[in-house]
């Protein structure tokens, strides 16, 4: 419970024991409630300022990578619509 408090951090953390479509998840070494915690440890001595950079950063790394310009509009587009829809 928080009381009087201003901010609130709560934090996360799962893994999956699947190494690949190839190995059987029950016999390997991969314990995802380890991995979990781990992850978890890792992130709660963290600053949430410096948690939030570290995510923008991963973030950015996989959806910011492309980009692209349509020009500037002219209404040619729409005019060729009303046309073919008169035709």
């Amino acid at each position: 419970m928080v009381k009087n408090g201003t901010d609130v951090t709560i934090f996360i953390s799962a893994a999956t024991s699947f190494d690949g479509f190839d190995k059987c998840t029950d016999s390997e070494e991969k314990k995802e409630d380890k991995l979990s915690a781990d992850y978890l440890n890792l992130a709660i001595i963290k600053d949430w300022q410096d948690l939030l950079k570290a995510h923008e950063a991963d973030y950015h790394q996989y959806f910011n990578r492309v980009s692209f310009q349509l020009g500037e509009s002219t209404g040619t587009l729409i005019l060729f619509y009303l046309q073919i829809k008169d035709c």
